[in-house]
């Protein structure tokens, strides 16, 4: 299903249309692929969610800055590639450490075969640069997914872009 098509398929089925924010989050790891395709087995009919760049400027699946919570690191996502940030096992809802690895969106792409709807909240400023809008292009259009993604900014990327000191 595309996003074209979305609110026919809705209103056929006749129930909501669900989003599963994080993957299925209170039962693995938020944003890893188990996650997600928990979400699907559900009934989740899309799948929202967070994008943040690497040192390497690879996209991850993750929603905070900082990596204390949801992985067993530490310090700003950030400041890490992409291969530290894949050695890294992620936290259990429970708390305990899980075997998942943060993926990438490329990697939540395959998984899914290009078939879900993807809502992609933009966690980090840098989007609003026009290379890395470009790297979450391309990516999207290898995966064959650009019709099937809707994009949600946080409110502070934008807001510092009006800042006088974002450049």
């Amino acid at each position: 299903m595309d996003w074209d098509t979305f609110r026919e398929e809705r209103r056929r089925a006749g129930r909501p249309f669900v989003v599963a924010h994080r993957g299925a989050r209170l039962l693995e790891p938020e944003n890893t692929l188990r996650a997600f395709l928990l979400a699907l087995v559900q009934g989740a009919d899309a799948l929202e969610t967070d994008l943040r760049f690497t040192a390497d400027d690879q996209l991850i699946l993750f929603h905070d800055p900082t990596l204390e919570r949801t992985t067993e690191g530490a310090g700003v996502v950030r400041d890490h590639t992409l291969a530290q940030i894949k050695a890294l096992r992620t936290r259990h809802p429970a708390g305990h450490l899980a075997t998942d690895r943060v993926p990438t969106l490329a990697e939540l792409i395959a998984a899914t075969g290009g078939q879900t709807p993807l809502l992609l909240e933009l966690k980090d400023p840098l989007f609003l640069q026009p290379g890395y809008a470009h790297i979450l292009i391309d990516t999207l259009a290898q995966g064959g997914v650009l019709r099937r993604s809707a994009l949600a900014a946080m409110s502070c990327c934008w807001a510092q872009r009006q800042s006088p000191s974002y450049r």
